[in-house]
């Protein structure tokens, strides 16, 4: 009888749908923009040199180096991130980081907006019920799909638990 109840007081999560998802094609769009926006501000940088034999701003030759290597960072990020689903775990990879969470030990989702002086990032979590497994935060930045949503609905909402 002791075995039924504590069997029944588990948690089983169910697998998500097995996909990768990548970064949606417009925010792709927008790191390409900033990479290309810094290529052209060195290369005027360059051309004025080679032109004029002089640069009436040497201050900004670091910043526009900065920029471009800024852009460079994004476009990587933007075109190398991903997010997989599998049988057994979900995964968050990008440049800085892998993050690897097991289906069993997902304790539930939230959906939390971090709000900046001029604009907000909506993040997706999915919190781990083990301290040795780190909790999986993404932007809203993948591709997701309906499959994905419909599992990630599933879970247990954390926000709505916190509210009671």
């Amino acid at each position: 009888m002791v075995d039924i109840l504590l069997m029944s007081s588990i948690l089983v999560i169910p697998p998500p749908p097995t996909a990768i998802y990548h970064v949606k094609w417009w925010y792709k769009v927008i790191m390409v923009a900033v990479l290309l926006f810094a290529i052209f501000c060195v290369v005027m940088v360059v051309r004025q040199i080679f032109v004029t034999g002089r640069f009436e701003k040497p201050y900004l030759l670091p910043v526009f180096l900065a920029v471009l290597a800024l852009g460079v960072y994004l476009c990587v990020d933007a075109f190398s991130a991903r997010f997989e689903c599998a049988a057994d775990a979900v995964s968050a990879l990008t440049i800085r980081k892998t993050v690897r969470l097991p289906i069993s030990k997902i304790r539930g989702r939230r959906e939390i907006v971090e709000t900046g002086t001029d604009s907000s990032t909506r993040y997706l979590v999915l919190e781990s019920n083990d301290s040795a497994f780190e909790s999986i935060k993404v932007e809203k930045r993948f591709e997701f799909d309906g499959a994905f949503y419909e599992w990630f609905n599933r879970l247990p909402d954390l926000d709505a638990e916190g509210k009671r």
